[in-house]
């Protein structure tokens, strides 16, 4: 009698290469890419910068939604730090934030955009509210620059380095937060008073409403976000 030898063949870890990023969030979600529609013994290889805030919230991200941290390596003082991780069952919080945007300011949206990115990455519901000139953030195309005499130099050199760092331009983390399912809700008032039409809007889905809408979410919120509010004229 022959007996069949069987063979059995490894899974190879899919690998994130996210050395280019300094941002925990948008790391995160990039790894989310390939997480989602992967089956749960599938793992996956991150690369990362070696930096101790990064590894930490990638611990901390595996600690809160479920995800295992297998091993984690940095040979030698290397430059980067590689961690494996398996996708867990998935574990959600529960929680809701709510990022309100008042401002096209690039400096003052960039990190609430960023930290609404972190959210969703954690499993919480995220509502995205527009007042101000904040609703132009939604207008296809349209670009949040720096204000001031100096302004559109200003608004070169950040978006040049923030693209160096691995960070997201505003267009491209609503983008994101679109995609990670976030909640999108519109100022009308704005929006009529800095000439923003609903068919010009970029994201597919939005609710309009006003002050009692933003209060309700805030008071229904655990973690509340809020760029720099002014008074700008349309």
């Amino acid at each position: 009698m022959v007996r069949k030898i069987m063979e059995f063949e490894a899974t190879r870890p899919i690998l994130v290469d996210a050395r280019h990023s300094t941002s925990s969030p948008i790391i995160l979600s990039l790894l989310l890419r390939k997480f989602t529609p992967q089956n749960p013994e599938d793992i996956i290889e991150l690369a990362i910068i070696n930096n101790k805030g990064l590894f930490r919230d990638v611990c901390l991200w595996c600690e809160r939604t479920g995800n295992k941290l297998i091993t984690s390596e940095n040979e030698n003082g290397e430059e980067d730090i590689r961690c494996i991780i398996q996708k867990g069952q998935g574990r959600g919080r529960g929680k809701k934030m709510v990022a309100v945007l008042s401002t096209v300011d690039l400096v003052d949206v960039v990190g609430v955009l960023e930290k609404a990115v972190g959210g969703c990455v954690l499993g919480m519901e995220v509502a995205v509210f527009f007042e101000g000139s904040g609703v132009r953030l939604l207008r296809t195309g349209y670009r949040s620059r720096c204000p001031g005499l100096f302004g559109r130099f200003r608004t070169t050199v950040i978006e040049e380095e923030l693209k160096s760092l691995g960070r997201l331009l505003p267009r491209d983390a609503i983008e994101m937060l679109e995609e990670l399912g976030a909640s999108f809700y519109v100022c009308g008032r704005s929006m009529q008073r800095f000439g923003v039409e609903e068919e010009g809007v970029s994201v597919g889905k939005f609710e309009i409403g006003s002050g009692i809408m933003l209060v309700d979410l805030l008071s229904r919120s655990d973690v509340n976000l809020f760029s720099k509010g002014e008074f700008e004229r349309p």
